[in-house]
């Protein structure tokens, strides 16, 4: 995770508007969870097209937030589907994808948390 990037975000919302970075951290970990679902149900239905459409949104998202470690195993996901129809590996980078995920959601959350308790 990219710290110096939350932190930017963080501010955005001032003393105007704090609840703000709750708000993108809420609704991104609801959005990449559901991703995720998609991108497992597109694997077991060997849908590459979908499963290179929904890698590369979840990358984006990622990048956007400095997510770095699961925008990078998106890629992945992404080359994997472009390479081969079989999506040989994607289960793989699917498991990768969600414990990547379970810790990103422990630090968020944490630091949200952290965050609450500093006001």
């Amino acid at each position: 995770i990219d710290h110096a990037m939350l932190s930017e975000l963080q501010m955005l919302g001032g003393e105007q508007e704090p609840e703000f970075f709750e708000r993108v951290i809420t609704l991104f970990l609801a959005e990449t969870q559901e991703r995720i679902a998609s991108i497992k149900e597109v694997i077991d239905r060997g849908d590459a097209k979908a499963l290179k459409s929904f890698a590369h949104q979840l990358s984006g998202s990622c990048i956007q937030l400095g997510i770095l470690d699961i925008a990078s195993t998106c890629k992945m996901l992404e080359r994997a589907a472009a390479t081969s129809h079989s999506l040989e590996g994607a289960a793989a980078l699917l498991a990768q994808l969600q414990s990547q995920f379970e810790n990103v959601s422990c630090e968020l959350q944490t630091r949200y948390l952290s965050i609450k308790g500093a006001e």
